[in-house]
């Protein structure tokens, strides 16, 4: 049993370091974001960071702007959900109320939503409080939790950040082959899909319901901004800032 237990644990590790030479090969034609300091690279270059996250560049770097890029490997996640049940709502707020009011309402910054949720989540966690006798919420954003397997200045784009870079057919078409060819997925190639944003949907609060603001990507390249459920299961992407 000993030994059965020995080689399991080797097989793991052995897997691990050959997912790390795999990982270490596939990058030697990509360039560190993190080390460039002479040529700067072009829209549409795939390059990775420190951490051999890879991203593709979708706004260039100049004298009057940062650069930004958008990372490459694909998610799953709710924006937001509650694991407890109240009998009078959906969800229950830190301050008392009904609904769970995040503030991440900017439309066109989402580094500082991304922060708020990240800065409301430290205090939920810290200060876990009931209303009505209803049992302590644990609040949780997977979508934002992406956040914390990368490097600096990633965060979650909000929604108009996202019009921005995927109305550009050339961007979506190159980020749709990117992450073919990166992630061995085959399905996004001609697939219509939903990306989350940052971006709280601040005018239904009052409605039945948390939404949040998503941009829908169809396979003709044409994009919509809707509002979806934070607790549906949607497509999570990361902007990066260099």
């Amino acid at each position: 049993m000993l030994r059965r237990m020995a080689m399991g644990v080797f097989d793991i590790a052995r897997k691990n370091i050959e997912e790390k030479i795999k990982t270490h090969i596939d990058d030697l034609d990509i360039r560190n974001i993190d080390s460039i300091d002479v040529l700067e690279p072009k829209i549409g270059e795939v390059v990775r960071d420190n951490q051999h996250k890879r991203y593709m560049v979708v706004r260039e770097k100049t004298d009057s702007q940062q650069g930004l890029l958008v990372g490459l490997d694909i998610v799953k996640e709710r924006w937001y959900h509650c694991l407890t049940y109240c009998p009078y709502s959906r969800t229950v707020s830190a301050e008392g109320g009904c609904r769970l009011e995040t503030e991440s309402v900017s439309r066109t910054d989402g580094m500082a939503n991304t922060l708020k949720i990240k800065n409301l989540d430290e205090h939920l966690r810290r200060n876990p409080e009931s209303v009505g006798g209803c049992p302590a919420p644990i609040h949780e954003f997977p979508v934002f939790d992406l956040v914390k397997r990368h490097s600096k200045n990633t965060y979650i784009p909000a929604i108009d950040e996202l019009y921005d870079v995927f109305r550009n057919p050339e961007i979506q078409s190159r980020f749709r082959n990117a992450v073919v060819y990166r992630s061995n997925v085959t399905l996004l190639e001609n697939a219509t899909f939903k990306i989350w944003s940052s971006t709280d949907n601040d005018n239904n609060r009052k409605l039945f319901g948390e939404e949040a603001f998503s941009l829908l990507m169809n396979s003709d390249q044409s994009v919509i901004v809707q509002s979806a459920r934070k607790d549906e299961i949607l497509c999570v992407v990361l902007f990066k800032r260099y």
